[in-house]
């Protein structure tokens, strides 16, 4: 098996696609397996309809083109770009992106080339330094965040004040999660409190949530406690509860139960509120209550959301993908289940381990890793679960595949091993090209050689089968295929 063949596989199954998004798609990776030709064609079939995609797929195509040029040192090639977006996706595969709190998931896998990401590609830093200066002499001509984007080059190069140069100029009127978090890099926090200021009270109140776990990991607790408070309020005053609980969860973590209490007793009343989430709300603030160190609050609470009635088919939003968001009517949106398995998650958190049968795979691989740290799961738990709780549950092979990632990340990787290995033999026992791969990407970037190369084997050869039985799209078989150019040696690149 080798990239060029599975390359040729799957532009034969491109022939059968007529969808713009997806023709975009294959565009890009037949561009990162840098099949030029075949890259522009594909564009040249996207419809007019589709012609903003268009545009984001040939810019995508010309960085990975100017990328591959600048690999070689070819300098010259930077005089013939005068599109910002096309060097800010070149900037990313040659410098990188920012690691970020909370944005772990799959992180790792898709910055080593899985998942349709591409892996950084090696230039000598006098090629990133002139990259960034032809962007910095064009950056007029682009939006704020791509300003912002190009300060973070800088920051990442180690050029901190050229990255401060670039942002002193963005409006006030373009302050992000961005831009709050490159500040705070730049070791201003006072200039990031000073941004939010403006912003209305549920963007401000997010924002100082950042501010605040910065400060405290810094050493300044009190202030950190204080603007944490501060941002809690916010969000209340905005009846943002979802990421309220993250300022409850903030608060616990600095050791303040107190802060964590008086937001919780102000979070309640303003619960009850009658509106179409009041359900969701009401277990939010239990989970308020729980952080707060009052656990039995926290469980009456999640019980009282569970009892709390709502009209069958009752319609509480509606958006231009979702449809109708409505409980208990089925659909794409069916708040019933989501509450069902948002209580039980958060009834776990408050002590109850029992709810852990009542969670699904899906939602359990999302918490997994939080239980595991909070003392509420052992990896043994794991295969005591059924392979699906529903129909439209995830397999059990999923949680060895969140497991494993979990205690490789935690740097514990005797475990991470012994969940890797659980998950290839459910994969050889249940054939599945999405299980395969999944085990691969694994295997790969935590694993020893010798178990990436076979698990890069197994996955292909499902795909092979799977393009003719289940009609695998020409998509996947293309991501795979530059997942081969990169690791198909099994060694790490």
């Amino acid at each position: 098996m080798t990239a060029e063949c599975l390359s040729e596989i799957a532009w034969s199954l491109s022939r059968e696609e007529d969808r713009d998004f997806h023709l975009g798609q294959l565009a890009q990776e037949f561009a990162r397996l840098r099949q030029w030709e075949r890259a522009e064609a594909l564009l040249s079939r996207v419809s007019s309809n589709g012609a903003p995609l268009a545009q984001l797929s040939a810019e995508i195509v010309a960085a990975e083109r100017l990328a591959a040029e600048l690999a070689q040192g070819n300098t010259s090639a930077l005089q013939q770009v005068q599109g910002t977006r096309v060097l800010h996706w070149t900037a990313s595969r040659l410098i990188g992106y920012p690691r970020r709190d909370g944005i772990v998931h799959r992180a790792r896998r898709i910055e080593e080339g899985f998942r349709g990401g591409g892996r950084v590609l090696h230039a000598n830093r006098s090629v990133k330094v002139a990259l960034l200066e032809q962007w910095e002499r064009l950056q007029n001509q682009g939006p704020a965040y791509l300003k912002v984007d190009l300060a973070t080059k800088w920051f990442l190069l180690g050029e901190a004040e050229r990255a401060r140069r670039v942002i002193e100029v963005v409006a006030l009127s373009q302050v992000d999660r961005d831009l709050v978090e490159l500040w705070l890099d730049l070791g201003d926090a006072d200039r990031a409190l000073e941004l939010v200021k403006p912003l209305k009270p549920r963007h401000r109140g997010f924002l100082k949530l950042f501010v605040a776990k910065w400060l405290n990991g810094r050493g300044y607790p009190q202030r950190a406690a204080a603007v944490a408070l501060e941002g809690a309020e916010d969000l209340l005053a905005d009846r943002d509860f979802e990421h309220l609980t993250m300022a409850g969860e903030l608060l616990a973590e600095m050791k303040r139960p107190d802060l964590a209490r008086a937001i919780a007793t102000k979070s309640e009343p303003e619960s009850r509120k009658e509106d179409g989430f009041r359900r969701f709300n009401l277990s939010a603030a239990g989970e308020m209550a729980g952080f707060a160190g009052d656990l039995e609050e926290c469980l009456r609470l999640q019980a009282e959301a569970t009892g709390v009635q709502s009209k069958q088919g009752e319609i509480v939003g509606l958006g231009l993908v979702s449809g109708l968001v409505q409980y208990g009517a089925g659909g794409l949106f069916n708040l019933q289940g989501e509450l069902k398995q948002q209580v039980a998650a958060r009834r776990v958190r408050c002590g109850d381990r029992s709810a852990l049968a009542d969670i699904d795979n899906r939602w359990l691989s999302r918490n997994y890793c939080d239980y595991y740290r909070r003392g509420l799961i052992t990896p043994e738990q794991l295969d005591e679960r059924r392979d699906k709780y529903s129909k439209d549950d995830a397999p059990r092979w999923l949680l060895f595949d969140s497991g494993s990632e979990c205690h490789f990340e935690r740097g514990e990787r005797v475990i991470g091993t012994a969940l890797l290995q659980r998950l290839l033999k459910n994969v050889r026992s249940s054939p599945d090209f999405f299980a395969s791969r999944s085990a691969a990407e694994v295997a790969c970037v935590y694993g020893p050689s010798e178990m990436c190369r076979a698990a890069l084997r197994e996955a292909g050869t499902e795909l092979i089968g799977e393009v003719s039985d289940r009609g695998l799209s020409a998509q996947n078989v293309a991501e795979f295929a530059n997942t081969w150019g990169v690791w198909g040696s099994g060694k790490k690149p």
